[in-house]
């Protein structure tokens, strides 16, 4: 097999080995792509009498999302002891796949007295689809 592309964002994960007449082996192919392009490779192996070639071919592509904060400052204000406050805002996805997102807090704050998070985010994770807005 002739190597590919080192940065090319293809690689062949398994060893080749002979090829027997009437046999099939698999050869597992890995697609990272480094940048947000389309890559295009091919892929030649060589007998002791024919070559073949394979295109490979994928597009890197970046998740992208937006918020609909103002100044990405979500404020609580004062809020009364063992009262609640419940704010929403806005993830779109302006990308053209499906987006997983996860909302973690980084804030602990004071532990409260039932012991329980000061912040609850719900959901807690989910799907946005392409071009739209959860």
């Amino acid at each position: 097999m002739e190597p590919l592309t080192p940065f090319g964002g293809f690689s062949v994960l398994n060893a080749l080995r002979t090829v027997k007449p009437g046999e099939t082996k698999a050869i597992v192919i890995q697609f990272e792509p480094f940048n947000q392009q389309i890559y295009e490779e091919k892929l030649m192996i060589y007998s002791n009498h024919t070559v073949v070639s394979v295109t490979l071919k994928g597009t890197g592509v970046r998740p992208e999302v937006s918020i609909s904060l103002d100044d990405g400052l979500m404020s609580f204000g004062n809020v009364i002891v063992n009262e609640m406050v419940e704010k929403s805002f806005t993830v779109k996805n302006v990308s053209s796949f499906p987006v997983n997102f996860e909302l973690i807090s980084k804030v602990s704050g004071v532990e409260n007295k039932s012991h329980l998070k000061p912040f609850t985010l719900i959901p807690a994770q989910g799907t946005i689809k392409p071009n739209s807005d959860y």
